[in-house]
């Protein structure tokens, strides 16, 4: 819970939340797509799987569409890209 029993915001619960995730599943490689990030040992692009969830598409379909991945690399994706927002407003202050 990130409020305590006064109503206020608790840091060390908020840090957690805060904290980047390592991403062993996703890696970027010169010559492969332009250096995008990709699914290890693919050329799946991260970008791709996101869009399909855009889409409205369950893990489960998008996986059945591109049968060279797991339900667990869609989720890296997923994480990855998070971290990537998350990151985002430091980078650009």
């Amino acid at each position: 819970m990130l409020l305590s029993a006064g109503g206020e915001i608790r840091a060390s619960t908020l840090t957690c939340y805060t904290q980047r995730m390592d991403h062993p599943r996703i890696e970027r490689r010169p010559g492969v797509l332009g250096g995008k990030p990709v699914i290890k040992g693919t050329r799946m692009p991260v970008w791709l799987l996101l869009q399909e969830a855009s889409f409205g598409r369950t893990v489960e379909e998008i996986v059945a569409a591109y049968p060279t991945i797991t339900p667990d690399d869609v989720r890296a994706a997923f994480a990855w890209a998070a971290d990537q927002v998350a990151e985002a407003p430091r980078e650009a202050a």
